[in-house]
């Protein structure tokens, strides 16, 4: 009776969503569905609550915020896309994550519904190889749009995705000829090109504090952050299908600010040795040169954009030679040749 009741609700969504709107949708309703999900031991009900749950969702318009929330159980996106309950509860669950960021009237709500670890539970789907293609797809545009919503001054969501391995993961879509699975991973390229330029942006004003701070203890908290999403850079443009969005027309004049912003940052006392102080403030020139080394192996791009990297970067690398530190220099020198 349970199994054909929640059947019924999904039937009535998929086929008559404007009737089920009215029917079904009320926030008793969803964390009803909800709670069977999470804590039925029937799995075929559980896939079938959480399949109305997803239509009923997908059929709504704006929801409100309260509704929304009454999806917040962490357990709920965890049952759908942990791949427990096999690979139809991962597509509903992407269908759930996909309808909470397009539906929802603003980006506190959408966080608001989803849990702390879904960049996880996303990446959990893009590693897993048994998932077919379509399925590993639709995962990377999902955290793609997840990136596109996160503080681009701090990148978390974009940060913990790169220690799981998204850019080998991406470059693995980008190599498959299924139709689909090319559309969502030319639709997330497209997304994370617009992640890496508002990054950059932040990443610049950043730089521009630093470069004008005063104080040690200021200079070094700035320095602390910016060390942590510089490594970002580092990942994309190594990767053969993210590479364009780090090497491009509107990204190179801001590179080549970076650079010259880096170049003028105050720098620690020197060791006696000629090596410099540690910290996160001695860190961020060598980041710095190390990611513009890496755009060098880019050897397409370079060429394609020859012009800009001519007079955007060359002359703002050559900054750094006077430094008085030797691993800079070299590091310099390296990325100019």
């Amino acid at each position: 009776l349970f199994l054909r009741s929640s059947q019924a609700i999904e039937n009535i969504a998929t086929q008559c969503p404007a009737i089920a709107q009215n029917w079904f949708f009320s926030l008793v309703m969803l964390q009803g569905l909800a709670a069977h999900v999470c804590n039925s031991s029937w799995d075929a009900f559980r896939i079938s609550c959480l399949a109305a749950v997803v239509h009923l969702v997908r059929g709504s318009g704006e929801q409100e915020l309260d509704v929304l929330q009454s999806l917040s159980d962490p357990s709920l996106l965890s049952v759908g896309l942990g791949g427990g309950l096999g690979p139809q509860a991962v597509a509903h669950g992407l269908q759930l994550v996909a309808a909470i960021l397009l539906r929802a009237p603003n980006i506190g709500a959408a966080a608001s519904a989803m849990p702390s670890n879904v960049v996880d539970l996303l990446m959990g789907v893009m590693s897993q190889p048994r998932f077919n293609v379509t399925l590993r797809a639709r995962a990377a545009l999902l955290l793609s749009m997840l990136c596109a919503l996160d503080d681009f001054r701090e990148s978390r969501c974009l940060r913990r995705a790169i220690e799981q391995l998204l850019v080998s993961h991406v470059d693995r879509l980008g190599r498959d000829k299924d139709q689909f699975a090319v559309q969502c991973v030319a639709a997330a390229v497209s997304v994370f090109d617009v992640v890496s330029l508002f990054t950059l942006q932040c990443l610049l004003e950043g730089l521009r504090q630093l470069a004008a701070a005063t104080s040690v203890n200021n200079a070094a908290a700035l320095a602390d952050s910016l060390v942590q999403v510089l490594p970002v850079f580092l990942h994309l443009v190594s990767s053969a299908t993210l590479c364009a969005c780090i090497v491009g027309s509107r990204t190179l004049p801001l590179l080549g600010a970076m650079c010259e912003l880096a170049a003028r940052i105050p720098l620690p006392p020197a060791q006696p040795s000629g090596g410099s102080a540690g910290g996160p403030l001695s860190q961020v020139q060598p980041l710095v040169l190390i990611f513009m080394e890496t755009i060098s192996a880019q050897q397409g791009l370079v060429l394609e954009h020859a012009s800009q990297m001519v007079h955007c970067i060359l002359p703002t690398i050559a900054a750094f030679l006077p430094s008085n530190r030797i691993d800079v220099r070299l590091l310099a020198l390296k990325s100019l040749v």
